[in-house]
C-alpha cells in the first residue's frame, strides 16, 4: 500500500541562510543512499543497517572541509534536515482510519473504501520518485537496479502478509470454519500477490457482504506488488524519451485505466472486475507517478525564493484536496452512481493536490502549505501512518473473526476493539518481524530467532516455545487442508432443498437481469429430487420440525403496514402448523430480491405455484429499478410486487419512491425488511427507510417485517444470521410473506 512505501523520520532543524550547510549522508528506507549538502537532502549515518528506520540519533553532521564553503555566497533558501516528506504519514493514517471505519462502521464512513485510492496515489508518487532519484543519481550508473528493487519490495511486504495469514487462519477455523471457504485459492493469491486475479477467476465478489472472504483485503497488496514488478521496466523505457514527454506516459496510462474501469462498470451488476482489476484500478498509481515527474526533487529540502509565490496557491489547493477527500469518505458510498470511476478519479486528484502541497517546493514559513504539513504531521497521526500497512492487513480478518464470535456486538464497540487489536498486532509485527527482516533479510532473521531460543537458560521454556510454534503451524496446515470449498450458505444457494424434506419439489428462479432483456415469464415447480450437503443436514438436526407461526395480523386496511410489522414482535408461541395458503394466486405475484429470496425460492414456488421469482446473490439496490422496468416490458410485473433487497446495502428513501413510481398506481408494493448481524448497519438504515416511506404511502405500500420475525427465531437462520434455513426457515419466511399479502389484498378491496 501507499503506507508500505513510507520513509523513516529524523528530527527537523532550520539553519540560517548565512551559515554554512553541514554535510550529511542519507540512506532511504528502501536502500538508496546519497550524500551531500544538508540543505538539499536529509541524511543518516552510513553505519546504519540498510533499510532500518531512521532515528534522530542517526543524523550525523560534518563540518565543511574547505574554506570555500565558509565563504560561499548567501542563498535565498530555507533548509531542513529531514529525509521524509512531512505530512505523508498523517495522510496515510487518515486513509487507513477511513478504510477501517468503512468495514467496521459503514454508517459513519460509507465512502471509506476510497482510502485505498489515496494509498495508491501515495505509492505511485513515492516509488516513482525513489526510482527517478536512483536513475538520475550523478554518482550512480544512471540505471535502476531492478532486481535489488524487487528484493526490497518483497522484504517490505511479504513478512507482514505471511504473519497475518499464519496467525489468523487457525483463529478463523476455531471461530467458524465457514470463514475459511476457498482459503486455498485465497492463500495462493495472497502469497503470490495475485489475489485480485484469483478472486476474479473464482467469481468472488468484493462487494459480497453475505459471504466475505477472510483475505479479501489482500487484493490491494496484489495490485501494488504487480505495479512494483512492472513499473521499473516501463520507467527505464520512459527515460529514453525527452524530459518534457516523460510525465505524459503515466498520464496516458492513467487515462486508459479510467476508461477501462468505466467500461467494465457500465451495465454490470457486479463491479468487482472494474474495481479489483490491476488494469482498471491503476490510475491512482499512474497519477501519483506523474506527480513524481512533475515535482522536481520531491525529497529535496531546499526551496528557492522564486517558489514562494506558488506556496500559498498550492497550500490552499492542498487544504481543498484534504477537504474533498474527507467529504468523499463521509458522503459517498460504494453503490453511489458514478463512483466507478468518476468520483474515485476526483478523490485521486484531490490526493495528488495534498501530496504536492506537502513537498518542499510548496513549503514556505507561515504559508498554507506549511500549516497543512504541520496539521498532518502531528505525532499521533505520524505514529499511526508508519504502522498503517500492518493495521490494514490485520483489521479485516480480525473483524470477521470478531463478528462470528460476537454477532450482536454494536458497531461502535466492534470498531474500537478491532482498531485496538489491529494496531497492537501491527506494532508488534513491525518491531519483531517487518523491520528485522527488511534490514537483515528473511532467512537471517529467522536464524536469529532460533539462536535466541536456543540460548534461553530454561530448558522447559525452550521446549515450550518450540512446541507452541510446531503446534500452531500444525493447526495452520490442518485448517487450510480441512477448509470447506463453500460456506453452508453457498452450498444452500448452489444446491437444492434438504434431503430431510423428501417431499419438497424444486423450482428454478428466473435468471438475474440488469434490464438489458426481459426476464423469463415465471417459475413453476418441477419434479426434481432434492439434494443437500452435509452442513445442511447438520443444520436440519438443530431446527424444529415445523416453523413457528407469528401472531395473527391485527392491522386494518387503512394501515396495513402496522399489521405486517407486528409479525414476530416477540417469542412466538409453541410451533404450530403453517396457516392455509393465501387466497392470492401465484400468477398475481412478482418477487424481486437478493440471496434471501434465493434461499426461500422453493418454499415460495410450492406455496404460490406460478409465482414470478427474480433473485440474485449480492444484488444491490441500484439494480432493482432496471429489473422492475424489465419485468414491466416483459409483461411479468404482476399485481403484487414484492421487493426484498435490504441486506446488501443502504436503501435511501428516494430509491424506494422510485420503485413505487415505476410499478404504477395499479399495483401494490410489498417491501421486505432485512435481517442480519448488528454490525451490518446498512440493514437497520434500510429498514428505517422502508418504514418511513410506508408511512408516507399507506395506501400503496405494505411491509413484510422479516427482520422482527427472524429476530424472534434465530434458530431458523444459517450461521451468517441472514439467510433462512431450508425448508423450515424458508417456510417461516413464506408465512411472513402471506401475512403481508393478506394486508395488500385488503388494499385492493
Amino acid at each position: 500500500m501507499g503506507f508500505a512505501a513510507g520513509y523513516s523520520t529524523a528530527k527537523r532543524r532550520r539553519y540560517p541562510d548565512s551559515a554554512p550547510s553541514p554535510q550529511v549522508s542519507f540512506r532511504y528506507a528502501d536502500g538508496v543512499s546519497t550524500a551531500g549538502d544538508a540543505g538539499a537532502v536529509s541524511s543518516v549515518g552510513a553505519a546504519r543497517t540498510p533499510g532500518s528506520p531512521i532515528r534522530t540519533s542517526d543524523v550525523r553532521l560534518h563540518a565543511p572541509r574547505t574554506s570555500a564553503a565558509r565563504t560561499a555566497p548567501k542563498q535565498h533558501t530555507t533548509h531542513y534536515t529531514h529525509g521524509r516528506i512531512g505530512g505523508l504519514d498523517g495522510l496515510r493514517a487518515i486513509a487507513c482510519i477511513a478504510v477501517l471505519l468503512y468495514h467496521t462502521w459503514p454508517a459513519v464512513m460509507p465512502g471509506g473504501f476510497l482510502g485505498v485510492d489515496v494509498f495508491f496515489v501515495l505509492s505511485g508518487f513515492l516509488i516513482t520518485a525513489l526510482l527517478i532519484r536512483e536513475i538520475s543519481s550523478p554518482t550512480g550508473a544512471h540505471r535502476i537496479n531492478i532486481v535489488n528493487f524487487w528484493i526490497r519490495r518483497w522484504r517490505r511486504l511479504f513478512p507482514a502478509v505471511f504473519t497475518v495469514c499464519v496467525i489468523t487462519i487457525p483463529l478463523a477455523w476455531a471461530a467458524d470454519p465457514n470463514l475459511l471457504a476457498r482459503i486455498k485459492s485465497q492463500l495462493l493469491g495472497t502469497l503470490t500477490f495475485s489475489y485480485n486475479w484469483v478472486a476474479l477467476g473464482t467469481s468472488s465478489s468484493y462487494f459480497d457482504h453475505g459471504n466475505p472472504r477472510l483475505l479479501t483485503n489482500m487484493w490491494t497488496l496484489s495490485v501494488e506488488q504487480q505495479f512494483y514488478l512492472i513499473w521499473p521496466l516501463i520507467l527505464t523505457l520512459i527515460f529514453l524519451l525527452p524530459r518534457r514527454w516523460r510525465p505524459s506516459i503515466p498520464v496516458a496510462l492513467a487515462g486508459i485505466s479510467v476508461a477501462l474501469m468505466a467500461w467494465f462498470a457500465s451495465g454490470s451488476a457486479d463491479v468487482s472486475r472494474a474495481y479489483m482489476g490491476t488494469d482498471s484500478h491503476s490510475f491512482g498509481l499512474m497519477l501519483g507517478a506523474a506527480l513524481a515527474f512533475l515535482s522536481p526533487r520531491p525529497f529535496s529540502t531546499r526551496m528557492h525564493r522564486a517558489d514562494r509565490r506558488f506556496s500559498r496557491a498550492w497550500g490552499m489547493a492542498g487544504f481543498l484536496g484534504l477537504a474533498g477527500i474527507i467529504a468523499a469518505f463521509t458522503l459517498l458510498s460504494d453503490s453511489a452512481p458514478g463512483v466507478y470511476p468518476w468520483w474515485t478519479l476526483l478523490t485521486v486528484c484531490a490526493s495528488a493536490y495534498v501530496i504536492h502541497a506537502l513537498t518542499a517546493r510548496a513549503q514556505a514559513g507561515g504559508s498554507a502549505a506549511a500549516m497543512l504539513r504541520s496539521l498532518l504531521d502531528v505525532k499521533p497521526l505520524q505514529w499511526l501512518g508508519i504502522r498503517s500497512y500492518g493495521i490494514y492487513l490485520w483489521h479485516w480478518p480480525l473483524l470477521l473473526i470478531w463478528r462470528r464470535l460476537m454477532p450482536s456486538s454494536p458497531p461502535w464497540l466492534t470498531s474500537i476493539l478491532v482498531a485496538v487489536l489491529a494496531t497492537v498486532c501491527a506494532a508488534v509485527s513491525l518491531s519483531l518481524v517487518e523491520n528485522p527482516m527488511r534490514s537483515a533479510g528473511i532467512v537471517p532473521t529467522v536464524r536469529i530467532w532460533f539462536t535466541a531460543v536456543r540460548r534461553l537458560s530454561h530448558t522447559y521454556l525452550r521446549v515450550g516455545i518450540c512446541a507452541f510454534i510446531a503446534i500452531w503451524f500444525g493447526l495452520f496446515t490442518f485448517a487450510v487442508i480441512q477448509a470447506p470449498a463453500q460456506t453452508d450458505v453457498e452450498q444452500m444457494l448452489t444446491g437444492s432443498s434438504s434431503p430431510a424434506d423428501p417431499g419438497r419439489r424444486s423450482a428454478d428462479s428466473t435468471p438475474r437481469h440488469t434490464g438489458a432483456a426481459a426476464p423469463n415469464a415465471r417459475t413453476t415447480p418441477d419434479s426434481g429430487t432434492p439434494t443437500s450437503s452435509t452442513a445442511q443436514q447438520k443444520q436440519q438436526q438443530k431446527k424444529p420440525a415445523v416453523p413457528p407461526t407469528p401472531p395473527s395480523n391485527t392491522g386494518s386496511a387503512a394501515t396495513p403496514h402496522a399489521g405486517a410489522t407486528s409479525a414476530g414482535a416477540g417469542k412466538a408461541a409453541a410451533p404450530q402448523a403453517s396457516p392455509a395458503p393465501s387466497p392470492i394466486a401465484g400468477k398475481d405475484i412478482t418477487i424481486i430480491g437478493d440471496s434471501v429470496v434465493e434461499a426461500a425460492k422453493y418454499s415460495l414456488a410450492e406455496r404460490w405455484p406460478g409465482i414470478t421469482i427474480d433473485a440474485g446473490v449480492s444484488r444491490q439496490g441500484y439494480e432493482i429499478a432496471d429489473l422492475i422496468q424489465a419485468h414491466l416490458r416483459g409483461g411479468t410485473l404482476q399485481r403484487y410486487v414484492v421487493i426484498n433487497n435490504a441486506t446488501n446495502g443502504k436503501l435511501p428513501d428516494s430509491m424506494l419512491r422510485d420503485w413505487l413510481n415505476i410499478i404504477g398506481k395499479s399495483r401494490v408494493l410489498i417491501l421486505v425488511t432485512g435481517h442480519g448481524p448488528a454490525n451490518d448497519t446498512w440493514i437497520a438504515e434500510s429498514n428505517a427507510a422502508i418504514h418511513r416511506v410506508a408511512r408516507q404511502y399507506p395506501g400503496r405500500i405494505v411491509i413484510a417485517d422479516w427482520d422482527r420475525a427472524a429476530s424472534a427465531h434465530p434458530e431458523l437462520l444459517y450461521s451468517d444470521g441472514v439467510h433462512p434455513i431450508r425448508p423450515n426457515g424458508a417456510d417461516y419466511y413464506c408465512t411472513i410473506m402471506a401475512q403481508a399479502l393478506s394486508s395488500a389484498q385488503k388494499l385492493r378491496g
